[in-house]
């Protein structure tokens, strides 16, 4: 059972990964100048990256990072 619930979690946490690093990257494509707001979104997405669970599952998180370093590099440019 527990193992279900687990599944269920990490689920859950890659599906905002994905939905937080899409909005991430919109922004940065977009050209926002709201570096606090994009910093904030960086900061909680790797809060979650740091998670346990999603840290030592089998996912691949490259894509999750490659956001965030490219989303830095745009807020330290700015």
């Amino acid at each position: 059972m527990r193992m279900d619930i687990d599944m269920a979690d990490l689920t859950q946490y890659i599906a905002d990964l994905t939905n937080g690093c899409a909005y991430l990257d919109q922004l940065v494509s977009e050209g926002s100048t709201d570096v606090t707001r994009i910093n904030e979104i960086i900061k909680g997405i790797e809060y979650q990256l740091g998670l346990s669970i999603v840290a030592t599952s089998s996912e691949d998180l490259s894509l999750f990072n490659s956001s965030i370093t490219a989303a830095k590099s745009y807020a330290d440019a700015d």
